[in-house]
């Protein structure tokens, strides 16, 4: 259960006070509800223009008296996400800094899929604990992530059984990620302009592959990759794909050089044709 807490009746128009929780004072770049209503008018309302984003909008509010927010996000033309949009809020953003809010968000990507997310921030001072889970599951995995912000960046780490996840966050916007687990190491890099490289290794008992990936703004990918057997390498792969996974595939293998395409129906189904007469679902 979350307590709310009224600050003050008269909200300071720049909402952070003379005794900010954090020393780092991370509140004009923590990408939060804080973060957005220190932008704002000062009342709770907000509406937020991030340069050098994606996003083109946050725009909403924040209510100080009853603890309820919502707001929706708007994406520039082009980008692989066409909304956001946040209810069920409630919560109290402190006058400090501090912040414990509850809210479920809904993402909706330019193929028209809808993935909601429950989230709970706590930032108590320069510390964070963020919970994430499907809302929609009776009994829902609950993932937690704790961090903390120092010198303009906010490093965390996921506690979640037999995986080793971290991450950062920098006051410029860049977010890293380091991933190992279930026999998959990752290492992702997004940059403010929506652009996201990654480096990965997925291990198997009979097969190997390990590549890196470039996502660009319009969320098409170009990837290339090994595919190991027993140590050595039997296939070079280099992928062209779209946002729908539809496009081509190059393969140099010991056995033989050969060219795929992916083809994807409005169903969403995957289906893939290759020149050595190969063909089946992807």
């Amino acid at each position: 259960m979350l307590w709310l807490l009224i600050a003050c009746d008269t909200l300071n128009p720049t909402w952070i006070d003379q005794r900010p929780a954090c020393s780092a004072e991370p509140y004009a770049w923590s990408d939060d509800l804080l973060s957005y209503v220190a932008a704002g008018e000062g009342d709770g309302t907000f509406s937020v223009d991030p340069i050098g984003d994606p996003r083109t909008d946050i725009t909403g509010a924040y209510n100080p008296y009853d603890g309820e927010f919502a707001y929706e996000t708007g994406y520039a033309d082009g980008y692989w996400l066409a909304s956001a949009r946040v209810e069920a809020g409630f919560g109290t953003v402190w006058h400090t800094g501090d912040l414990d809010v509850e809210f479920e968000e809904t993402t909706v990507d330019v193929l028209g899929v809808e993935v909601t997310t429950g989230r709970r921030v706590i930032r108590e001072g320069c510390k964070q604990t963020t919970y994430r889970w499907d809302p929609a599951v009776v009994e829902p995995v609950y993932e937690r992530f704790d961090g903390v912000y120092t010198g303009g960046v906010y490093s965390w780490e996921a506690d979640v059984d037999d995986v080793d996840w971290t991450g950062t966050l920098t006051e410029e916007g860049t977010e890293t990620q380091e991933y190992a687990g279930g026999g998959v190491t990752e290492s992702l890099e997004v940059h403010p302009d929506g652009t996201r490289d990654r480096a990965f290794l997925m291990e198997s008992t009979d097969r190997d592959y390990e590549g890196t990936e470039r996502v660009e703004f319009d969320g098409s990918v170009s990837r290339s990759y090994d595919i190991r057997e027993g140590g050595d390498t039997i296939c070079e792969v280099d992928e062209e794909l779209d946002y729908s996974g539809a496009g081509t595939a190059s393969y140099a293998c010991d056995d033989g050089d050969y060219e795929c395409e992916y083809i994807v129906n409005v169903d969403g189904d995957c289906h893939y044709v290759c020149d050595d007469g190969q063909r089946g679902f992807c």
